[in-house]
């Protein structure tokens, strides 16, 4: 199966130039599956709610047509992040796009402080089945919470596509152990760029990459914009059935808290 990223530097309240941009890179490309950056049609950074709605679209809008008519002609699986607007809800969303045309979502459930004055707090994660695997998106700080990638790897997910936007180090640390203890592929896409607004800044390091079931690091796309594709063989995700339990209630029941003794004065 071939897989990969594509990651670039988002033009903030620009959707269509954001949408072009990413057409330009993959029109041509042969891939199975590619993942792009967490938000990667409005960019990240806004004053309000009110400010990111005006460039928010619900999942039948002409930015999510637009990536599921490119998934159709190059008959590859997209997973791309987007500021979803339902009602009068915001959700960042990552929308996973199949070549036949059918488009699906999954919401973010774990917000930044600086995504939960504009966006609600996601639901329950689902499983994806796409033309060669079984997929799931867990959105870049969602994965920093160890329970929803095991649900989707208990559920069969053989890969995890993971839309981000980060910029310390930490994160990539996470998504290696992600990949180790589920043994499961992992997938970042991160953005590049810089965002400022009033007082708050942002700046995106890049650094997407392909990780394996034994945290093998794969294509690392340095800081700059970058479409990575490689070979991988899904077959390397079985191992994942000796190190999990299949029924994680009663592993968990098992445990228990106990009150810690205070700290020393040290």
């Amino acid at each position: 199966m071939r897989v990969g990223y594509f990651q670039f530097d988002v033009v903030r309240g620009d959707p269509d130039a954001n949408v072009s941009i990413i057409e330009a890179a993959l029109n041509g490309a042969r891939a199975d599956l590619i993942v792009l950056p967490e938000l990667c049609t409005t960019g990240y950074l806004f004053e309000s709610a009110d400010a990111l709605a005006e460039f928010a679209e619900p999942l039948d809008g002409q930015t999510v047509a637009r990536l599921s008519s490119l998934a159709s002609s190059t008959e590859t699986t997209l997973v791309f992040g987007v500021a979803e607007r339902d009602g009068d809800e915001l959700f960042n969303t990552a929308v996973i796009a199949t070549p036949d045309g059918a488009v699906r979502s999954q919401r973010k459930r774990h917000l930044t402080r600086l995504e939960q004055p504009l966006f609600s707090v996601g639901g329950q994660v689902t499983t994806h089945q796409v033309p060669e695997a079984t997929i799931g998106a867990v959105m870049c700080f969602d994965a920093w919470f160890p329970e929803r990638s095991r649900i989707l790897t208990q559920g069969g997910v053989q890969i995890l596509c993971c839309p981000s936007n980060f910029g310390g180090p930490e994160s990539l640390d996470v998504f290696k152990v992600r990949a180790l203890e589920n043994r499961v592929f992992v997938i970042v896409a991160n953005r590049i760029g810089h965002e400022q607004l009033a007082s708050v800044e942002a700046t995106f390091r890049g650094d997407s990459r392909v990780i394996t079931p034994d945290g093998t690091v794969l294509i690392p796309a340095g800081d700059g914009q970058a479409l990575g594709l490689i070979d991988i063989d899904l077959g390397e995700t079985a191992k994942k059935a000796s190190v999990m339990s299949n029924n994680l209630e009663a592993e968990w029941s098992g445990y228990q808290i106990v009150e810690c003794p205070p700290r020393l004065g040290i």
